[in-house]
């Protein structure tokens, strides 16, 4: 019965919901339906692009070269580049097509983060991605790669305490995965609940 309660924690996402995911009688996601049905589902979560070009020799190209780059992945909006007053450093704001917690607007994130290295390598400037939605990205991301490692600690701390309680290899491993059983069925329960 824990076994068929735990399949849907295969796909569980970790992260910061988005207004998207507060009840339809709060001002939130009120809000937040209008803007996607007025401009499309992505200004709710627009992305900040900051290009450093202290290390270019022609920041403005280097900016340009940016905009093309992030136009060629398909988003909705590419603003033209804000310079600062010493016209070193620009930031662009980027419109995706998808609202910010989907997996097409991580996808536009990492898609840009990887045109950012070669666009370092070729003119020197680099190109950081920031705003709500990727620090919700890069908070998901960081929570998953915590997981398993958590678990794998909790679980192999457990099993060693038992094994010097018990003097035993056969009741600590029941107990660690009966345990480890337990965690991720009721990680499953909230998938099906709340994700599903």
């Amino acid at each position: 019965g824990l076994g068929v309660i735990a399949v849907p924690a295969a796909s569980l996402e970790m992260g910061l919901p988005d207004d998207g995911a507060q009840p339809k009688s709060t001002t939130q996601r009120q809000a937040y339906d209008t803007l996607s049905e007025g401009f499309g589902p992505g200004f709710n979560g627009p992305l900040m692009i900051v290009m450093d070009g202290k290390g270019s020799s022609d920041a403005k190209a280097a900016a340009e070269r940016v905009r093309d780059e992030i136009e060629g992945l398909g988003v909705v909006t590419v603003t033209p580049a804000t310079f600062n007053k010493a016209g070193d450093t620009a930031m662009i704001t980027v419109i995706p097509k998808d609202r910010p917690s989907s997996h097409a607007t991580e996808e536009v994130v990492h898609d840009i983060r990887d045109a950012g290295k070669d666009i370092k390598a070729d003119t020197g400037a680099e190109v950081l991605v920031t705003g709500a939605t990727a620090m919700n990205i890069d908070f998901s991301q960081k929570m998953n790669d915590a997981l398993l490692p958590y678990l794998a600690l909790v679980v192999g701390l457990a099993f060693l305490l038992l094994m010097l309680v018990f003097r035993s290899i056969l009741v600590p491993l029941k107990a660690a995965l009966g345990f480890l059983l337990s965690v991720v069925a009721a990680l499953g329960a909230v998938v099906a609940v709340f994700q599903w």
